[in-house]
């Protein structure tokens, strides 16, 4: 297990490293404006075998772009049976993510880069991704991730067949949520769109704080909102259910004055319920 950094501003990330990176490393990229045609944290220089990492870290000297476009896109395994992560607080320009498979993993990763650029996380296996900071973080389509906690910048999840076991929002993210979920957690200011009708959360969508908008989606198994939040219908495209709705006094059901409205299969309201506006 070693530490290794960047040797010069070669345009393959691997021979810039020194050539050789073993199981177990910690890689950190802090330096240079490099636009990479190769980003995979390789064996060798010429191998082919992605190796399964400690810790890769995009650190604030690191101004470069890794871009599929230019097959520099950053291909790495961090696992570490579940210890590894990724980290960006860099200064790049565009990073793009992916590992060897759906199925390798890449298990924690950190977005809290200080310019805001843009990230996007691909083909990989990941348990768990943090947005920390401004910027649009796109989770791609064969991005297969468990659980997501942002609370600034804008963050899409796009269309897929991985299902999301939790969406943690709050501060001032702003979420678009285009996959399926079994729970959403809001608070702060957040704001969160869902807008594809394979999003239908089994668990609840819990709100204490922030806002949940719907455009288009499945049936929603429980929306609880008891003290503070926002659930917004006015702009609903199509029809849908929610099959138990619980909400108090202190949030906001929002509905369109002259549109589609959702149905609420069951309402076990408190404390008179929410404030209802029409929009």
């Amino acid at each position: 297990m070693a530490n290794r950094t960047l040797a010069d501003a070669g345009i393959a990330l691997t021979a810039a490293l020194g050539g050789t990176i073993s199981a177990g490393d910690t890689i950190s990229i802090g330096q240079y404006a490099v636009d990479y045609t190769d980003g995979q944290l390789r064996d060798t220089s010429g191998g082919s075998t992605t190796r399964d990492l400690l810790r890769v870290t995009l650190g604030p000297g690191c101004r470069s772009n890794f871009r599929a476009s230019a097959g520099g896109q950053l291909k790495t395994i961090v696992n570490q049976t579940g210890t590894g992560y990724l980290e960006d607080k860099s200064n790049c320009g565009a990073v793009e993510v992916v590992s060897d498979s759906a199925s390798a993993v890449i298990y924690d990763v950190r977005y809290a880069a200080l310019n805001g650029h843009s990230f996007a996380l691909n083909t990989c296996d990941a348990e768990k991704f943090f947005q920390f900071a401004s910027g649009t973080c796109t989770i791609q389509s064969a991005c297969d991730l468990a659980n997501a906690y942002v609370v600034a910048g804008r963050t899409v999840f796009s269309t897929s067949a991985y299902a999301l076991t939790a969406l943690h929002a709050g501060g001032n993210a702003v979420v678009t949520l285009s996959r399926d979920v079994a729970n959403i957690y809001a608070e702060g200011a957040c704001v969160i769109t869902i807008d594809n009708t394979a999003v239908s959360p089994s668990g609840k969508v819990y709100l204490r704080g922030g806002t949940v908008k719907w455009i288009r989606g499945g049936t929603c198994a429980d929306l609880e909102c008891n003290t503070s939040g926002v659930a917004d219908f006015s702009e609903l495209s199509e029809p849908i259910t929610i099959s138990d709705r619980h909400m108090g006094p202190g949030s906001t059901l929002i509905l369109a004055k002259n549109g589609i409205q959702p149905t609420f299969t069951t309402t076990t309201d408190s404390g008179g319920g929410p404030q209802i506006v029409y929009r």
